[in-house]
């Protein structure tokens, strides 16, 4: 469906000005599906949880923090998610008990993300844009740092890094170890290296 086309580059947008166009949350949710690491759910119960701890809602309460990549044709190939409720105190985070470990970090780095691409439109630079866009839009709103939590040996660390972020913790969770990287705002809008 979201197969490169042309050489026209997608063109970052806010979320909020294609949402009502017919067929984008679809798009999203194909993307986010298809790039999440759990693939199989027992219940449709299962999965539906699932949506809404790690897409869902940010669609619904973060909109402000939503920014999709459009490639021609009004194709959505990636999006970038993200919210500045407190992960210790909101109601909707309260099963991500591995903030309780990064809690002293949390002031500095209050906002945190998500971010998927479509895979035909990987390893092209639009992951970089799209988390400068989001960057940008966090610190016009005054925050100083944002987050990010992977997995320890994930491959998308070094694209992290790469974006600005800086590995500050190593968090156990569930039979994993997730690592835990912020950006520091004030520093490095505008200058990360693709």
């Amino acid at each position: 469906m979201a197969q490169r086309t042309g050489t026209t580059p997608p063109t970052i947008v806010p979320w909020a000005s294609v949402q009502e166009a017919v067929g984008t949350q679809q798009q999203l949710d194909e993307i986010f599906f298809r790039s999440s690491a759990r693939q199989h759910f027992d219940t449709d119960a299962a999965r539906q949880a699932f949506y809404e701890t790690w897409f869902g809602g940010y669609l619904r309460d973060d909109c402000d923090f939503t920014f999709v990549a459009v490639a021609p044709y009004q194709t959505l190939v990636g999006y970038v998610v993200g919210s500045d409720a407190n992960p210790l105190h909101a109601r909707r985070f309260q099963a991500l008990t591995y903030y309780h470990a990064v809690a002293g970090l949390l002031p500095a780095y209050p906002v945190h993300l998500h971010i998927n691409l479509h895979p035909d439109w990987r390893s092209r630079g639009l992951g970089s844009r799209l988390i400068e866009a989001f960057a940008t839009a966090v610190a016009s709103r005054g925050y100083g740092g944002v987050h990010i939590f992977t997995e320890a040996n994930a491959r998308n660390v070094e694209f992290y890094r790469r974006n600005g972020f800086v590995p500050m913790a190593t968090v156990p969770w569930q039979s994993r170890h997730l690592l835990f990287l912020g950006r520091d705002l004030q520093l490095s809008v505008g200058q990360a290296t693709t």
